[in-house]
Protein backbone atom coordinates (compact mmCIF):
# COMPACT_ATOMS: atom_id res chain seq x y z
CA UNK A 1 0.00 0.00 0.00
CA UNK A 2 1.17 3.50 -0.75
CA UNK A 3 1.27 5.80 2.13
CA UNK A 4 -0.21 8.53 -0.36
CA UNK A 5 -3.22 5.87 -0.25
CA UNK A 6 -3.62 5.91 3.50
CA UNK A 7 -5.31 8.11 5.66
CA UNK A 8 -5.03 6.67 9.06
CA UNK A 9 -2.85 3.83 10.62
CA UNK A 10 -3.60 3.51 14.35
CA UNK A 11 -1.80 0.80 17.09
CA UNK A 12 -3.13 0.30 20.72
CA UNK A 13 -2.62 -2.00 23.35
CA UNK A 14 -4.87 -2.99 26.38
CA UNK A 15 -5.24 -5.12 29.07
CA UNK A 16 -8.71 -5.55 27.53
CA UNK A 17 -10.37 -6.20 24.60
CA UNK A 18 -13.27 -3.37 25.23
CA UNK A 19 -10.50 -1.39 26.60
CA UNK A 20 -8.97 -1.19 22.90
CA UNK A 21 -11.61 1.72 22.71
CA UNK A 22 -10.30 4.20 24.52
CA UNK A 23 -6.77 2.74 24.46
CA UNK A 24 -4.18 6.11 23.08
CA UNK A 25 -2.73 5.13 20.05
CA UNK A 26 0.93 4.38 20.03
CA UNK A 27 3.06 6.66 18.26
CA UNK A 28 4.63 4.42 16.02
CA UNK A 29 7.23 4.53 12.95
CA UNK A 30 7.35 1.90 11.65
CA UNK A 31 5.77 -1.65 11.83
CA UNK A 32 5.63 -5.55 10.35
CA UNK A 33 3.02 -7.89 10.45
CA UNK A 34 3.74 -11.29 9.24
CA UNK A 35 0.87 -14.16 8.71
CA UNK A 36 2.41 -17.41 7.98
CA UNK A 37 -0.01 -20.39 7.51
CA UNK A 38 3.16 -22.61 7.78
CA UNK A 39 1.99 -24.33 4.54
CA UNK A 40 4.18 -26.97 2.89
CA UNK A 41 3.54 -28.37 -0.60
CA UNK A 42 3.73 -32.05 -1.37
CA UNK A 43 5.30 -32.97 -4.39
CA UNK A 44 5.58 -36.43 -5.66
CA UNK A 45 7.56 -37.81 -8.93
CA UNK A 46 6.81 -36.83 -12.22
CA UNK A 47 5.06 -34.10 -11.80
CA UNK A 48 6.81 -30.40 -11.72
CA UNK A 49 3.66 -29.10 -9.41
CA UNK A 50 2.84 -29.70 -6.05
CA UNK A 51 0.39 -33.02 -5.40
CA UNK A 52 -0.96 -31.10 -2.08
CA UNK A 53 -0.62 -28.67 0.25
CA UNK A 54 -0.08 -28.67 4.23
CA UNK A 55 -1.06 -26.21 6.60
CA UNK A 56 1.63 -27.40 9.25
CA UNK A 57 1.54 -24.01 11.56
CA UNK A 58 0.17 -21.03 11.81
CA UNK A 59 1.67 -17.89 13.60
CA UNK A 60 1.02 -14.38 13.43
CA UNK A 61 4.46 -12.15 14.44
CA UNK A 62 5.39 -8.45 14.27
CA UNK A 63 7.46 -6.05 15.44
CA UNK A 64 7.60 -2.12 15.39
CA UNK A 65 9.69 0.82 16.35
CA UNK A 66 8.51 3.89 18.60
CA UNK A 67 10.35 6.46 19.88
CA UNK A 68 11.28 5.41 24.05
CA UNK A 69 8.81 6.57 26.41
CA UNK A 70 8.84 4.91 29.34
CA UNK A 71 9.06 1.64 30.69
CA UNK A 72 6.01 -0.25 29.41
CA UNK A 73 7.02 -2.73 26.92
CA UNK A 74 10.64 -3.40 28.84
CA UNK A 75 7.85 -4.65 31.41
CA UNK A 76 6.13 -6.26 29.54
CA UNK A 77 8.83 -8.42 27.97
CA UNK A 78 10.20 -9.24 31.46
CA UNK A 79 6.98 -10.43 32.77
CA UNK A 80 6.20 -12.57 29.77
CA UNK A 81 2.34 -11.44 29.97
CA UNK A 82 0.00 -10.49 27.05
CA UNK A 83 -2.25 -7.45 26.21
CA UNK A 84 -4.50 -6.95 23.22
CA UNK A 85 -3.22 -5.35 19.82
CA UNK A 86 -5.64 -3.26 17.39
CA UNK A 87 -4.16 -2.31 13.94
CA UNK A 88 -6.38 0.12 12.08
CA UNK A 89 -5.68 0.90 8.27
CA UNK A 90 -8.02 3.66 7.09
CA UNK A 91 -8.09 4.51 3.47
CA UNK A 92 -8.01 7.94 1.88
CA UNK A 93 -10.51 7.58 -0.89
CA UNK A 94 -14.27 7.75 -0.46
CA UNK A 95 -16.58 4.47 -0.65
CA UNK A 96 -19.39 6.69 0.07
CA UNK A 97 -20.42 9.69 1.64
CA UNK A 98 -18.65 9.06 4.79
CA UNK A 99 -17.05 5.31 4.43
CA UNK A 100 -13.23 5.47 3.77
CA UNK A 101 -11.66 1.81 2.82
CA UNK A 102 -10.52 0.15 6.61
CA UNK A 103 -8.86 -2.76 7.71
CA UNK A 104 -9.19 -3.52 11.49
CA UNK A 105 -6.97 -6.69 12.73
CA UNK A 106 -7.45 -7.47 16.36
CA UNK A 107 -4.99 -9.95 18.16
CA UNK A 108 -6.63 -11.53 20.53
CA UNK A 109 -3.27 -12.11 23.14
CA UNK A 110 -0.15 -10.51 22.31
CA UNK A 111 3.28 -11.33 23.95
CA UNK A 112 6.42 -9.31 23.68
CA UNK A 113 8.60 -11.98 22.20
CA UNK A 114 12.08 -8.98 22.07
CA UNK A 115 12.60 -5.55 23.33
CA UNK A 116 15.76 -3.45 22.70
CA UNK A 117 16.35 0.13 23.40
CA UNK A 118 18.46 1.95 20.96
CA UNK A 119 19.55 5.64 21.00
CA UNK A 120 23.03 7.98 22.61
CA UNK A 121 22.36 10.48 24.44
CA UNK A 122 22.48 12.76 21.15
CA UNK A 123 20.13 10.99 19.45
CA UNK A 124 16.20 10.36 19.80
CA UNK A 125 16.25 7.13 21.39
CA UNK A 126 13.68 4.19 20.52
CA UNK A 127 13.06 0.84 21.05
CA UNK A 128 12.51 -2.21 18.83
CA UNK A 129 9.21 -4.42 19.79
CA UNK A 130 8.91 -8.26 18.33
CA UNK A 131 5.61 -9.66 19.47
CA UNK A 132 3.66 -12.78 18.66
CA UNK A 133 0.10 -13.54 19.06
CA UNK A 134 -1.44 -16.32 20.58
CA UNK A 135 -4.79 -17.93 20.90
CA UNK A 136 -6.66 -16.36 23.95
CA UNK A 137 -9.09 -19.56 25.23
CA UNK A 138 -11.58 -16.99 27.17
CA UNK A 139 -12.40 -15.37 24.04
CA UNK A 140 -11.87 -18.82 22.10
CA UNK A 141 -10.03 -16.48 19.28
CA UNK A 142 -6.52 -15.76 17.92
CA UNK A 143 -7.22 -12.84 16.22
CA UNK A 144 -10.01 -10.77 14.34
CA UNK A 145 -10.04 -8.85 11.24
CA UNK A 146 -12.62 -6.60 9.98
CA UNK A 147 -12.63 -5.24 6.38
CA UNK A 148 -14.65 -2.46 4.53
CA UNK A 149 -14.66 -1.92 1.00
CA UNK A 150 -17.07 -1.86 -1.81
CA UNK A 151 -17.82 -5.11 -0.81
CA UNK A 152 -20.58 -6.08 1.51
CA UNK A 153 -18.86 -6.08 5.13
CA UNK A 154 -17.61 -8.91 6.69
CA UNK A 155 -15.64 -10.20 9.64
CA UNK A 156 -13.68 -13.52 10.03
CA UNK A 157 -11.97 -14.79 13.42
CA UNK A 158 -9.60 -17.28 14.37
Amino acid sequence: VCSSDLKEISIKISDTLAGLTGATPLLVKEMKLNFDNGSKLDYVLSSDSPNDGFATKFSIEGSLTKNFIDETFATLFQSGGAKYMEIDIVGDALLDATNHPQITVILNKVAITEWTKKGNADEVVEEDISFKAYYNAIDAEMFNIKLRNLTAGYSTGV
